[in-house]
């Protein structure tokens, strides 16, 4: 049986990756990710973030006199100058970044896309891990964020399913088709941010 597919945003670098925020830029106003309710106040954190985002590779370009972010240093950097936790870093797959008609260089559109993605996990991550091990224990698994979830767990968890669990949730693992056989910690998180759980907050 086919399992989860996490819904795939596009931005005009050509990058293919999931948003817990709807999309690319370009649907900002559409978002899944929780703010104040307030009209702008998403555009706004996007610009602070994306300000922050831009200002960590000025800084990383600075320290080390260069002009490029080589892949092979990428999750270095985002350990170091964006603070990401070393849990959603295991999930980086720096090919995701590549410019194209390069073989090692970031793509700062992509950087900026992804970047941004990661930093809104990131300030999430405390809501992730406590929703992650409420489903694994109900699956009477291991609660890490190394474990993976198939199909069937995902069949297991929507009859089971109590008040801890929310049924969108499981709705989106079951509903959205695709090749990949398993669900692990990131594309849990990334189902969290489509059905609005997440919130994107940036001071």
């Amino acid at each position: 049986m086919q399992a989860v597919q996490i819904i795939r945003g596009k931005s005009g670098a050509g990058v293919s990756s999931p948003s817990p925020v709807g999309g690319g830029r370009e649907e900002s106003g559409k978002n899944g990710v929780s703010s104040t309710g307030q009209p702008g106040c998403v555009g706004a954190q996007r610009s602070k973030m994306e300000d922050f985002l831009l200002d960590a590779f000025t800084k990383y370009c600075e320290d080390n006199g260069t002009e490029d972010l080589l892949l092979k240093y990428l999750k270095p950097f985002f350990k170091q100058y964006l603070r990401i936790s070393d849990k959603l870093i295991y999930f980086l797959q720096p090919h995701d970044f590549i410019l194209k008609g390069t073989t090692e260089v970031v793509d700062f559109e992509r950087y900026l896309y992804r970047g941004g993605l990661f930093l809104i996990l990131n300030q999430n991550l405390d809501l992730i891990q406590d929703n992650w091990k409420l489903v694994l224990n109900s699956l009477g698994r291991k609660p890490s964020y190394k474990e993976r979830l198939t199909f069937s767990d995902v069949q297991k968890l929507a009859a089971s399913l109590n008040q801890d669990t929310p049924q969108s949730t499981v709705a989106d693992m079951l509903t959205l088709q695709g090749d990949k056989q398993y669900i692990d910690f990131f594309d849990f998180a990334l189902i969290l941010g489509r059905v609005g759980e997440l919130n994107m907050k940036w001071d």
